[in-house]
Order: C-alpha cells, then sequence, then structure tokens
C-alpha cells in the first residue's frame, strides 16, 4: 500500500523520493518461519536469481538477524563474510558493501512493486543501516530484530546529514597553497561521501552559498542541508596552516580545528588525504544525524555535540594536556545530557589517560574509568571508542584476553583510529612489536595530527627498541605538527639508549622549560638529567616536587625509575613492590620498558610478573598497611628523613 505520510509508521524504502512505502498496521510479530518463507520466495525470483552474491547478501543480513546478532551488521563483516574481503580490507577505500546495498534496496524496491506485491510478509533495508526489517504487508508493526537494542519500533530512524562542503580559501596568496586548499575540499568531500547516513551537497550549490551568503535560506531550503564545512589554507615557507569549521545553516559554529605542519614542498601533496582523514574524523558528521527532531531539539542536539567536540580536540592538542579540567568539562555535558554516551566514554578516556601518566592513586582512577565506559557502552553498544576505551582499561586490570576481545570489537564496528591505537599499546605490553607496528600504522594513516598518536607512536617504538628510527623522526621536521612533551620524553631516552647524552640533556633542558608545573613530566626529566650525570639538578627537581616522599605526586614505577637512573638500585626494587602491591597502571610497561634492563633479571623483579598475575584479595586490605621504600640515593644530598 503507497502512503504519502512519512511518520514512524512508514519505511520509506532508499533510491528515489518517491519510493514504495509501506503501511505497518497491527501489532502482532512475525514468526522466524514467515520470515525466511519469504526470503526463499525473493531468492527465487527472477530479480534475484541471477545474483548469486546480490542473494548471498540477503540471506546474510536476514539470517544473522534471526539468530539475535543484529549488532554485528557492520560494513567490515559484510565485507569479510559475504564479499570475501581479506585483510588489510579497509571500508573506507573499498566501497563495494555500501555500493552493493544500495542495488540490494533497489532490487527490494522492483520486487515489491512487482511479483512480491500481494506477498504476506515484507522484507525491507533501511537506508544507513545494514539491519534488516519485517513486517505483514498488511500490519501496523515491524518486527524487532534480537539484538537490535536501543531502538523502538515505529520510531523514526535516524536520518540522513546533508552537508555543504565549500571549497577551501588561500589566505596567504600562495599559488600552492590555493592547490592544496581545493584538493583538501576535494579529498574531504570524498571521505564523507563514505560515511554511513552523510550526504554530500555538490560543490557548485556550497560555492554559491560561500559567495552569497545572503541567499543561505534559498539554498537551504533547495538542499536541506544541515552542516557547513569551510576552511582556510595559509602557508609561509615550509609550514601549512589548515583551519576548518563546521557550523549550522544559521551560521552557528559547532566546531573548528586548526592543524599545523612542516614539509617540503614536494611532500605537501602527499599530506593531503591524511589532512582530510583528520578532519573528517574529529568532525564526527554522523553524530548529527536525529530520529525526528523537531528544530529546536535539533538545536539543542547541536550545543551538545558541539560541546562535546571541542572538549574531544583539547585531549588531541600538543600541549600538555590537563586531564582532570578536561574531565570536568565532560561532566558539565553530563549534567546537561546524562545519557549523551560519547561524554560518558570521555570521561573514561580522561581517567585512563590520568592513569597512565604516572599519578600516585592510578588503581582507583582505572575504577573509575572501568564505571564510565560501562555506562557508555550500555547507552550505545555500536561506539567503537567506548569498545576501544574498554580494551585498555580490562588491559590495566590484567585481563588480557577480554581486552584483545574488546579492541577487536572496536576495530570490527568501523575504522577508527583510537581501536587501532589502543590494540597496539596492548600488543607491546605482551611484547608482540610486529603485531603492535601493524595497528600503529592503521592509526597513523588515519589522524596522524593527534597528541594521542604521537605519544603512542613514541612510546611503542621505544619499549620495541626502535631507538634509531624514534631519534630520526624527533630530528626531522615536525611534519605532523608540534610534538607533545611525553612524546619527546620517549626521544630523550632513546637518545640516552644510544649513548647520546648531550643531545638527551639538552632535549631535557627544552622540556622542563615548557612543563614545569606538571609533575610527571617533571619526574621523567629528572631521570634523563640523572642518566646524563646530573644528579645535582635531578635532585633539584625531585626536592622541589617532593618525588620521593609518602605523598608523592607520582607513581611507585616512576619513582622506581627515578631511583635507578640515580643508582639507587635497593631503592628502586622497593617502589616497584609497592607499584605492583598498588596495582597501579603503568605497570602494564614493566615487561618490555628498556630502562628496566638493569634490575629485570633479580630474583626479586623476575618474580613480580608472574606474581602480578595470581594477585587479588589478599591485596585488598593494601591501603591501611602501605609500604613505603627507603631512597638512599637522597642521603648524600640531605639528611632529613625520607623513611615512613
Amino acid at each position: 500500500m503507497h502512503m504519502e505520510a512519512a511518520n514512524s509508521q512508514l519505511l520509506q524504502m532508499a533510491g528515489s523520493n518517491d519510493g514504495l512505502r509501506l503501511e505497518f498496521s497491527a501489532a502482532e510479530m512475525l514468526s522466524d518461519a514467515l520470515i525466511r518463507e519469504e526470503l526463499a520466495r525473493i531468492l527465487r525470483s527472477p530479480i534475484f536469481s541471477l545474483s548469486t552474491r546480490m542473494r548471498r547478501f540477503l540471506r546474510f543480513v536476514v539470517e544473522t538477524t534471526l539468530e539475535g546478532r543484529a549488532d554485528c551488521l557492520k560494513e567490515y563483516v559484510i565485507g569479510t563474510e559475504v564479499y570475501d574481503r581479506k585483510p588489510p580490507y579497509e571500508p573506507s577505500q573499498d566501497s563495494i558493501v555500501r555500493t552493493e546495498a544500495r542495488r540490494l534496496r533497489g532490487k527490494l524496491k522492483e520486487y515489491y512493486e512487482s511479483e512480491g506485491k500481494t506477498n504476506p510478509v515484507f522484507i525491507g533495508l533501511r537506508a544507513g543501516s545494514y539491519v534488516p526489517v519485517f513486517a505483514h504487508s498488511g500490519s501496523a508493526n515491524v518486527h524487532r530484530p534480537q539484538g537490535d537494542r536501543g531502538r523502538e519500533y515505529g520510531a523514526p530512524e535516524l536520518s540522513e546529514v546533508l552537508i555543504a562542503v565549500i571549497p577551501f580559501e588561500d589566505v596567504s596568496g600562495d599559488a600552492l597553497a590555493k592547490d592544496c586548499a581545493r584538493a583538501i575540499s576535494d579529498s574531504i568531500a570524498l571521505q564523507l561521501m563514505t560515511i554511513e547516513r552523510c550526504r554530500v551537497i555538490d560543490a557548485e550549490s556550497a560555492c554559491h552559498f560561500a559567495s552569497a551568503p545572503h541567499e543561505r535560506n534559498r539554498v537551504h531550503a533547495v538542499h536541506g542541508f544541515h552542516l557547513v564545512l569551510q576552511g582556510t589554507v595559509a602557508r609561509n615557507d615550509k609550514c601549512l596552516r589548515v583551519t576548518s569549521r563546521l557550523a549550522d545553516p544559521d551560521g552557528f559554529q559547532l566546531w573548528s580545528l586548526q592543524l599545523d605542519l612542516e614539509a617540503e614542498r614536494t611532500h605537501l601533496f602527499g599530506l593531503i588525504d591524511q589532512i582530510a582523514s583528520a578532519i573528517t574524523r574529529r568532525m564526527r558528521v554522523q553524530d548529527f544525524a536525529s530520529r525526528g527532531l523537531t528544530s529546536e531539539e535539533r538545536t539543542s542536539s547541536n550545543y551538545i555535540n558541539s560541546a562535546i567536540l571541542a572538549t574531544e580536540n583539547l585531549m588531541n592538542q600538543d600541549s600538555p594536556v590537563d586531564c582532570r579540567s578536561i574531565q570536568t568539562r565532560f561532566e558539565a555535558v553530563l549534567r546537561y545530557a546524562p545519557n549523551e554516551a560519547r561524554a560518558h566514554c570521555g570521561v573514561a578516556d580522561c581517567l585512563v589517560e590520568r592513569a597512565l601518566s604516572g599519578i600516585s592513586d592510578s588503581w582507583e582512577t582505572v575504577s573509575q574509568a572501568k564505571c564510565a565506559v560501562h555506562r557508555a557502552l550500555e547507552l550505545d553498544s555500536h561506539q567503537s571508542s567506548a569498545h576501544a576505551c574498554l580494551g585498555l582499561v580490562l588491559a590495566l586490570e590484567n585481563d588480557f584476553a577480554g581486552a584483545q576481545r574488546s579492541l577487536e570489537h572496536s576495530c570490527m564496528l568501523g575504522p577508527g583510529d583510537a581501536g587501532h591505537r589502543q590494540f597496539a599499546l596492548l600488543l607491546t605490553a605482551l611484547g608482540r612489536f610486529e603485531e603492535a607496528r601493524h595497528h600503529l600504522e592503521k592509526a597513523q594513516v588515519m589522524d596522524p595530527f593527534s597528541s594521542k598518536q604521537k605519544i603512542a607512536r613514541s612510546r611503542i617504538l621505544y619499549f620495541s627498541r626502535g631507538f634509531e628510527e624514534l631519534v630520526q623522526e624527533h630530528e626531522c621536521l615536525p611534519i605532523y605538527g608540534w610534538r607533545p612533551a611525553e612524546s619527546r620524553c620517549f626521544a630523550a631516552f632513546a637518545y640516552l639508549e644510544l649513548r647520546q647524552f648531550e643531545e638527551a640533556r639538552q632535549l631535557a633542558h627544552c622540556i622542563r622549560r615548557d612543563v614545569r608545573a606538571n609533575p610527571q613530566l617533571m619526574a621523567a626529566t629528572a631521570e634523563v638529567f640523572a642518566r646524563c650525570g646530573e644528579c645535582e639538578t635531578a635532585i633539584e627537581i625531585a626536592e622541589h616536587f617532593k618525588l620521593f616522599s609518602i605523598d608523592s605526586p607520582i607513581s611507585g614505577l616512576r619513582q622506581a625509575l627515578l631511583a635507578l637512573a640515580l643508582g639507587d638500585e635497593k631503592g628502586a626494587i622497593g617502589a616497584l613492590i609497592a607499584s605492583y602491591e598498588k596495582r597501579e597502571a603503568e605497570v602494564l610497561w614493566v615487561r618490555v620498558d628498556p630502562r628496566f634492563d638493569l634490575v629485570r633479571n633479580t630474583p626479586c623483579v623476575h618474580s613480580l610478573d608472574a606474581w602480578n598475575h595470581i594477585r587479588g584479595a589478599k591485596l585488598a586490605n593494601y591501603e591501611s598497611q602501605p609500604l613505603f621504600p627507603r631512597f638512599s640515593c637522597l642521603d648524600r644530598f640531605s639528611n632529613e628523613p625520607r623513611v615512613a
């Protein structure tokens, strides 16, 4: 039956504005047997009989849904199961599934307008989804597939997001910058077209919008776009600055991003796709899709998305990140929108970053992160970044098998740099360096400008003994922007391993100047100074920040590293034992960190890793009877007692 009103009781087939619409009446549920009978009728029809892959596609999505695994129907899964794509398969670069899904919707439309017109059961495939829907031809409700959680049937589907990409503008009067600006715009448009529920308005209309803002309402009425992306490119010698801005049709700015990079003229065009990928992934236009929101509700939703995007951007800045203040901003969003899954995930990410930054109470922080990420997944089980965060949390709890499952699921849900980056970190901690590099490079292609990626890359290169490669990257032009202090610390440690002490010392002085108020990073610089022979400078830093005191702001593991650098092996082992007993997050790295090579094979340290796997209830009362090691390295500089 054809219906004109597009409301919650209608399913519009993809393909055209006058597509087939069926009315779903009566609240009876369809049995699996009836659905399979209808599937068999479709597959026997002349429309489908000659298309083996199309039949395989439809059978796979229907059977998977009936088995209660609708959550698994993602582009990557269909590509591997139906179209036999093999790793390294990247859905963002291979559009076979999206193309075939459009063809399948068209075939189903053709079938139900012809020989399937009087069939008792209807099988459809929504635009922007690979989960099929089922209905009696004369019934009112869609059959609810098991596993398709968090969605009330009869409620509107997520709408498409229409975005106008206005060609970026060169503001420096440079011919190369002008070419780069146009190439970046085109690459962004192409990448946006690979995102589900995202449609891009043609460049001609977008240009008209940019050149005649006073005609905004007319252009908006014709195209109905929801978002406008525009930006600028400026070049000065080897430096390129790309600024992008996302706004709604009324001009309210929702998001902005500035990328600074340095590269030789001949290398600039090779970076175009990476610049476009970073911009596309970070603005997350798919999150601006709505379920039948009013204009006021859409505006409110845009404000929330804008606040989350701005806070996520702070996590990726190259200056030292204050995760506590960023966490506070996510919590402010949750006070306004308590069921916003991305904000809960943002809180969890901040807590994990803090736990791995060397703070003293990391175990409690990991527990809080676990609660936050579980809440995020309750609200949105398809959020790949939340699964990636959960994977790292489980790794910090020593559940490596669970961590691997979560990270594999994150990578399966969609191409995201977080999943591959966290997976690379897990594999590094397990000593599986080649596999780690594979996932690290995938994340690098997606967003090499992220500070998280830069820090993870430096950490992995150092722990896998890639000292020369790490030093070479540090000495090259900062192609992907300024390097964070944490990344430069690992470069300084690599210089030490290569016995280039002067370079390490100079780098430590630069880091010290940039991060004077951060005790965790200052502890790292003190370690470099000590290993370069400047023990007085190291002790001065330790004294100023109370790094060896009972209320030290740094973890026991970082105390152990600094004590080792100062030649206090006994104090270092005591601090390391305390770190394991307190279940500090950073013990994850002990088995691969080159700085522990000096004591790794001592009987005490050798047994710690095995003990770490069986620790548990016997440590529950640890906090009431804390162990505090004596650091003899300080005795030669001060007579003040350092023992609790």
